[in-house]
């Protein structure tokens, strides 16, 4: 009786994860980015003369220096336009 039941309930166990394993396999690959090569610099941060590497992906360095840039363009025309002296 026992085997029966552990039979019947690792058939019914078989035949409900099979579908989801099959789509997990074909899903896989497709989902998978493609694998970037990460790119470190070195930067001395402040108060230290010990550099340390920072490493990303060509992609997010871009985002960085991006918003690096804006940042900074944000600050010279607060400063240009006086808006950055508190008067």
């Amino acid at each position: 009786m026992f085997v029966r039941r552990f039979a019947a309930f690792a058939l019914l166990a078989a035949c409900t994860a099979a579908p989801v394993l099959a789509q997990d396999a074909s899903q896989a690959p497709a989902a998978k980015p493609a694998h970037e090569k990460k790119v470190c610099r070195y930067e001395k941060p402040t108060g230290s003369n010990l550099p340390e590497a920072t490493c990303h992906t060509k992609s997010e360095w871009a985002q960085i220096d991006s918003a690096q840039q804006a940042y900074t363009d944000e600050m010279r025309h607060a400063v240009m336009s006086g808006g950055g002296q508190g008067h």
